[in-house]
């Protein structure tokens, strides 16, 4: 299960970096072999340049230049980042961006809340007992932050608190609904069974928010694409409406 809902959120986001790469690409075989041939017509013509102008065309005349150095640094940036990632530092900074991104961040908060109760159900409707079970969910827990809760806990429930206690204990780490629901399982004697029931609430949401995600992630890809192009075709056409006038 767990592994399905990660396959979901890579699925979703597969989508928009699909697009920005594309964006990328076309962007820079713009302005290495579009940009050139109107930058020297403006030579030419001696035509009075805005400042969005003289940008693009020196990072055109940059990137013309310096293609293979561009080309280099962004693979070297590639594999330093995911070298990066796979370090203990470079995994947290990584995940605490996630943690504080629109909508992938409250997608990000569901995700841990139903692989936590997920794992808790399984191994407490087995007969592990609790400190067992939360060690485990802790080393099951892929977010050094979440893992870092739970192995906090293990003290805590050592010494006779409830596990619901842990949960509603990092503010706003666990949706408050995961706490209630541990809460109540514990009251009623019917842990294993409340927190299956809020694995599958919180796998349905996230299977919820991956299917909505193309459509919220859409029209902010239109806002950039738009912007994008509307600044290149302001920097490259104005300066020829300029020349019309003076011509």
């Amino acid at each position: 299960k767990s592994y399905e809902l990660r396959r979901k959120i890579k699925g979703a986001l597969m989508y928009p970096g699909v697009i920005i790469a594309a964006i990328i690409v076309i962007a820079t075989l713009m302005m290495i072999f579009v940009v050139p041939s109107l930058t020297q017509f403006f030579s030419d013509f001696k035509v009075a340049l805005p400042w969005s102008t003289r940008f693009v065309i020196g990072l055109s005349n940059f990137l013309g230049a310096h293609y293979i150095l561009v080309l280099v640094l962004v693979i070297a940036g590639g594999w330093l980042l995911l070298r990066l990632k796979r370090t203990v530092l470079g995994n947290r900074i990584f995940t605490k961006v996630i943690m504080h991104t629109p909508v992938i961040a409250t997608m990000n908060r569901n995700f841990n809340a139903a692989v936590t109760m997920r794992t808790l159900s399984s191994l407490l409707g087995s007969g592990v007992s609790m400190v067992e079970s939360v060690r485990i969910t802790s080393e099951v827990t892929q977010n050094p932050f979440y893992t870092r809760i739970l192995h906090d806990g293990l003290e805590v429930i050592q010494k006779g608190l409830p596990l619901s206690g842990v949960l509603k204990g990092p503010g706003e780490m666990y949706p408050p609904l995961v706490g209630e629901l541990v809460e109540v399982g514990e009251e009623t004697g019917n842990l294993p069974q409340m927190l299956g029931r809020g694995a599958s609430f919180f796998e349905d949401e996230v299977d919820q928010a991956t299917k909505s995600l193309s459509t919220i992630i859409e029209p902010v890809l239109m806002i950039i694409v738009g912007i994008g192009v509307g600044f290149f075709a302001v920097s490259m056409i104005y300066p020829l409406y300029s020349l019309s006038d003076a011509i």
